[in-house]
């Protein structure tokens, strides 16, 4: 059984220009996932290394991380579903205004 791992805006249809990375086991689509979110808050004006985050951006960087490696190391059985596939719903790295959609970083079994 293979895995794919994607990233979507909630509300909004997902972009289907690229094939979404397939991966062998739901770990590492979750790795993932979190690597493209650490990186996306790198690419921002705000790096998460950096001490003058604001203090609700970094609780909403440090729960969403928290989120996504939870998903990448818990034992099979540990998530809501069997087969270590979800929707984990982040905020959108950077953004610090109101109306924040989130984003949706999402595990699945690929179709065969």
């Amino acid at each position: 059984m293979q895995y794919i791992a994607t990233i979507n805006t909630p509300g909004y249809l997902p972009d289907t220009t690229d094939e979404p990375p397939v991966f062998d086991t739901p770990a590492e689509a979750w790795q993932y996932l979190l690597d493209e979110y650490v990186m996306a808050w790198n690419d921002t004006e705000y790096a998460t290394g950096d001490d003058a985050l604001p203090p609700a951006l970094k609780d909403a960087y440090d729960q969403a991380v928290a989120t996504l490696t939870a998903w990448t190391v818990a034992p099979q059985g540990g998530y809501p579903f069997a087969d270590w596939t979800g929707t984990v719903t982040v905020p959108t790295p950077g953004y610090d205004g109101d109306h924040d959609l989130g984003l949706a970083y999402t595990v699945m079994v690929a179709e065969s």
